[in-house]
């Protein structure tokens, strides 16, 4: 087995303008044989490290993590995900096979320390020639049909020069024949209709609009909404739990179309990039509740944001924002659970809690022990919308808005209000 900087000078050699292999090839194409060569060449120190550890060549745990990192870096550059996991396989095959016959070096790593060493550089520097490789194919992929005979004989003759056997090599050069690009992926309306489903994010702890009944279902006016909207669009409808503290982060991660669960429209949110509100289909603002025998004592705000006063709060949202900024002498407790969140006031272990009008009227309704501080009155304004995961004119925030305005105007929307127990 000749060295490894001898194999790659016989590859650069072989790769250089003035060999009959080189007139045929693009310079795109001379970089991914290179890197191709040059992992190859790596493969040597690879086993002479793992023996040094004790680690076996063929590793099934490492190389499924190998075409996991694999899918996402093919995807990323466009390429078909299938056909690339193949070609990296092959390449994995070509590996194992260099260091299964690899004559070991006169001076291996001489501690597990130096050798664990030279395994984390060895596999930043592999890692290295995947980027080289994938950066060269998107400019070379159109060209290596065309170039068919003179890629092949390039790349062997590089590989030869690593150990590498001809039955690796030939798997190798058909798989990376075999390439191609991804088709676009279908954006806006169109990936729906492809996907045929519309995903709804929801927290389904904020009545009346997203909520779980006593059997564990997802109820409510948005969910009503997010319902009649599907079908609408001839869609399944797909709901996505979410949660206040996470609801942004998950927009950005496209884990859902759009969000419906009681959303205030404020310019936090409504300035994330690649996202945009809905006109509003409710207008109220926040309001404090609490248990009906301390109306007198808390006629007022100013009554409320006193030293003893306890005042309890959802995380993440709208309400932990408002409470946060505006009290100054109540004692202030973050209550995890916003679907037992009243008990905490009817129960007596809280004294007050801020949250949107509409909400507090639902509760009063509800709990008879618990009543509106300042009755119809709010302390901010607030709007209500859908937030959709797609830029402001994107074609589902403007069918969104358009089939909300029909439901408005027909009076469904009203009935849907009614029918969770509020007025819109």
């Amino acid at each position: 087995m000749i060295s490894i900087r001898a194999s790659l000078a016989v590859c650069c050699l072989l790769l250089a303008p003035g060999s009959s292999f080189a007139e045929a090839l693009a310079p795109a194409t001379h970089r991914f044989i290179e890197a191709t060569a040059h992992r190859a060449a790596l493969m040597g120190p690879v086993v002479e490290a793992k023996a040094v550890l004790g680690q076996p060549i063929f590793d099934p745990a490492q190389e499924a993590r190998v075409l996991a990192v694999a899918a996402r870096e093919g995807a990323a550059q466009g390429l078909a995900v299938g056909p690339y996991q193949t070609f990296v396989q092959a390449q994995m095959a070509l590996a194992r096979g260099i260091q299964g016959r690899w004559t070991p070096a006169a001076a291996p790593p001489d501690s597990a320390e130096a050798a664990r060493k030279t395994l984390k550089d060895l596999r930043r520097a592999i890692a290295a020639t995947t980027a080289a490789q994938l950066a060269a194919l998107s400019q070379t992929l159109p060209l290596l049909p065309r170039q068919g005979d003179a890629f092949q004989n390039a790349l062997a003759a590089a590989l030869r020069a690593q150990g590498a056997r001809e039955g690796e090599i030939t798997a190798l050069a058909e798989a990376a024949l075999a390439l191609r690009f991804a088709p676009p992926a279908p954006e806006g309306l169109a990936a729906l209709e492809a996907r045929g489903t519309l995903r709804v994010g929801t927290t389904g702890d904020y009545a009346p609009f997203s909520y779980r009944t006593a059997g564990g279902a997802l109820a409510g006016i948005d969910i009503d909404l997010a319902q009649a909207f599907a079908e609408s669009l001839g869609l399944e409808l797909e709901l996505v739990e979410t949660s206040w503290p996470t609801l942004t982060a998950d927009l950005k991660s496209g884990a859902f179309d759009l969000a419906l669960s009681g959303i205030s429209r404020t310019l936090a949110r409504a300035a994330v990039p690649g996202s945009s509100f809905s006109e509003p289909y409710h207008r109220g603002g926040k309001a404090p509740i609490i248990r009906c025998e301390d109306q007198t004592r808390f006629a007022s705000w100013e009554a409320i944001d006193q030293p003893g006063v306890r005042a309890v709060v959802n995380p993440g949202g709208t309400n932990e924002a408002f409470a946060r900024s505006r009290y100054r002498q109540a004692s202030l407790r973050v209550h995890e659970d916003n679907r037992t969140i009243f008990r905490e006031i009817a129960e007596g272990r809280a004294d007050v809690m801020v949250t949107d009008l509409i909400e507090v009227q639902l509760w009063a309704g509800r709990d008879r022990r618990l009543c509106p501080a300042l009755g119809t009155a709010r302390l901010t304004y607030a709007e209500k919308g859908g937030w959709v995961a797609a830029p402001p004119g994107s074609p589902l925030t403007t069918l969104f808005n358009l089939w909300l305005a029909q439901q408005q105007g027909s009076g469904v929307l009203a009935d849907r209000f009614r029918a969770h127990g509020v007025g819109p």
